[in-house]
């Protein structure tokens, strides 16, 4: 065996394995060093046009998925509303359970709709299971006053499922509501880790979606995101979830104005509510795990871009 063109073949196969090596070295540097200036870049760019977050909220980074079940009222339930008369209501398919209560005596009046404070103790005392209720906002066509359930002091935003509608006469006086509830609230063992607010907020700006001079507030809940309509018809799976009121970095989804599904996936979700320079609100919703930014379309069609 001849030594020397061994030694030689070995050398010339060992620089050629080194320069490969420092080639791909190289490449991952320069785009780590890319993506490091992008991020400085936007960031920059949201702070030269004077867009900023009013408030960070101090959530702790992760959280888990919850399951939930479509609660059905029950006769008893239905019965041990003093004072009211109450009927059980199924729409869309059985999607939808809604408990439609009358009240028989006086009906409540309503000084100021957008802060009903006269509801708070009607909702403890005589509402099933009202204190896991949260007011959500006033609407003029047809004059009701929404309310939105919770869990652990976070909101299941647009869930069609675990809400109370209070309806106002022309008295402005509640007199029935219709409620849906979510019930048998597990978490799951394992937690999903969230993206900063910042993120969301620049995922929301990549997608031209925040205007100039606009103040952010961010708010961590729950949100639907997949409709599980061949599953156990009773069963949700939710996550914790962010609504922003402008755009995140990563796909857009357009979704139903309410989840109507029984059987869903909620996933962990930062709400933004912008207030842009004109005053106008906007909100959005981005998702908390991979930074998908949800949109409630006017449509009530779900996509995704």
């Amino acid at each position: 065996m001849d030594w020397s063109k061994a030694t030689t073949i070995f050398i010339v196969v060992f620089l050629i394995l080194n320069v490969f090596l420092f080639t791909e070295f190289i490449k991952k540097w320069e785009t780590s060093q890319y993506a490091q200036r992008e991020e400085q870049t936007l960031e920059q760019q949201i702070k030269k046009e004077n867009i900023s977050l009013t408030q960070i909220p101090s959530e702790k980074d992760e959280y888990p998925y919850l399951n939930a079940r479509v609660h059905e009222f029950s006769a008893d339930e239905e019965s041990s509303l003093m004072d009211q008369s109450a009927s059980t209501i199924v729409r869309n398919n059985k999607q939808e359970k809604k408990l439609l209560v009358f009240l028989n005596d006086d009906s409540i009046a309503v000084e100021d709709p957008e802060n009903p404070e006269e509801l708070k103790s009607y909702l403890e005392e005589f509402v099933i299971g009202g204190e896991e209720y949260k007011f959500l906002e006033y609407q003029e066509d047809p004059k009701r006053l929404i309310y939105h359930q919770v869990y652990k002091d976070m909101d299941l935003y647009h869930n069609i499922n675990g809400r109370l509608v209070f309806y106002l006469n022309e008295k402005a006086a509640v007199d029935s509501y219709e409620q849906t509830m979510l019930t048998s609230i597990e978490e799951f063992a394992e937690v999903q880790e969230l993206i900063p607010p910042s993120q969301a907020l620049e995922a929301l700006y990549r997608k031209s979606l925040v205007e100039p001079d606009s103040k952010v507030d961010v708010e961590l809940g729950y949100y639907t995101f997949i409709h599980l309509a061949e599953s156990n018809p009773e069963t949700q799976v939710l996550s914790p979830t962010g609504r922003l009121e402008e755009n995140v970095d990563g796909s857009v989804f357009k979704i139903d104005g309410e989840n109507t599904s029984e059987t869903q996936v909620l996933t962990p979700t930062w709400r933004l509510d912008i207030e842009q320079k004109n005053g106008e609100q906007v909100i959005h919703y981005v998702n908390a795990v991979d930074g998908s930014v949800f949109e409630i379309n006017e449509e009530n069609e779900a996509a995704v871009e």
